[in-house]
C-alpha cells in the first residue's frame, strides 16, 4: 500500500510538471489558430489571462483610493499543494494562515527595499488589505537583480520569485509578492530564487535567445552572486525546475554561469 501511494503521488507530480510547463508557455505567447489558416501567425501575450484565471487578489476603491484585498482561503491553496509536493528544494507551504504570516512578517519587516504598505488585515477570514502600486511591468533587469540581492542581505529568501511578482514604480522595483517569503540565509536558497527568477526570464525570451542572454546578464551583474551561490543553481535538489527550462536556454545558463564566475 505505501509504494502504491508514492507510485500515485509521483505520478500527479509528473503530470503537475507537465502541465506547470505548458501554462509556462501559455503565460508567455498565444497562438491565434484562425491566424494560421492565413499563414500567419499573431502572438498575444496573455499573461493576464492566465494570473486573472487563478487571481486570489482584488482591486477595491475605498473612499476614491485604490486598495488591494488579498486572501488566503482553501481555495487558493490547491496550486501550492502541487508546488509543495512537486517542488521540495523549497520550504514552501500551502496552508493559508502560514502563506498569510509569511507575507505579513515580510511587508511589515524594515527592509531596506521598496514593498506596499499593509492597511488592515483580518485573520478569521485570511484576508490582507495592502498598497496598490501604480507601476509596469519588469524591465531593467539590473535593478531586479539589485532588489533580490538586499533581500538575501537582509536575511530573507522569496522562494517565489516569478518576474510578475515585482513591479517597476517611480524608478524602483517592488516586490508585491511575498506568501513564501521567509527569514533563511540558507545559500542554497538563494540560488533557488535566482533560479525561478531565471526561469521566468527564459520564457520571457522563449523565441530570442540572444535577448534571454542580455536580461541573464543585466540580472546576475545587478545581483553579484558569490561564488558559492552560482554553481549551487545547477544542484541535484533543482532538478525539477532546471526540467522546465527551454534546452538551449539551459545550455545558455550553464555556459554563462561558468564564465561568470
Amino acid at each position: 500500500m505505501f509504494f502504491l501511494y508514492n507510485y500515485i503521488e509521483l505520478y500527479i507530480i509528473s503530470k503537475f510538471l507537465t502541465e506547470l510547463k505548458t501554462q509556462l508557455l501559455a503565460s508567455c505567447y498565444y497562438i491565434n489558430l484562425s491566424a494560421l489558416y492565413y499563414n500567419e501567425v499573431i502572438v498575444l501575450p496573455i499573461n493576464k489571462i492566465m494570473n486573472s484565471m487563478v487571481s486570489q487578489v482584488k482591486v477595491e476603491e475605498f473612499h476614491g483610493k485604490k486598495v488591494v484585498t488579498k486572501r488566503y482561503d482553501s481555495a487558493t491553496s490547491v496550486k501550492w499543494y502541487f508546488i509543495t509536493n512537486a517542488f521540495r528544494a523549497y520550504p514552501f507551504v500551502a496552508e493559508g494562515k502560514e502563506r498569510m504570516k509569511r507575507e505579513m512578517d515580510f511587508l511589515t519587516s524594515r527592509l531596506s527595499i521598496a514593498k506596499p504598505v499593509v492597511y488592515d488585515f483580518d485573520m478569521k477570514n485570511l484576508v490582507l488589505y495592502r498598497e496598490y502600486i501604480y507601476g509596469g511591468q519588469i524591465e531593467n533587469f539590473y535593478k531586479l537583480g539589485k532588489t533580490l540581492s538586499k533581500v538575501h542581505n537582509d536575511g530573507y529568501v522569496l522562494g517565489d520569485t516569478k518576474i510578475s511578482n515585482f513591479l517597476e514604480s517611480k524608478g524602483e522595483v517592488y516586490i508585491i509578492d511575498a506568501e513564501q517569503a521567509i527569514r533563511n540565509e540558507n545559500e542554497g536558497f538563494f540560488a533557488w530564487d535566482l533560479l525561478i527568477a531565471i526561469l521566468f526570464i527564459s520564457y520571457r525570451n522563449f523565441s530570442n535567445l540572444r535577448a534571454f542572454r542580455l536580461e541573464l546578464r543585466e540580472f546576475l551583474e545587478g545581483y553579484e552572486p558569490s561564488p558559492k551561490v552560482l554553481p549551487l543553481i545547477f544542484s541535484v535538489k533543482n532538478l525539477n525546475v532546471l526540467s522546465l527550462f527551454p534546452v538551449f536556454h539551459l545550455l545558455e545558463l550553464r555556459r554563462f554561469i561558468q564564465t561568470f564566475q
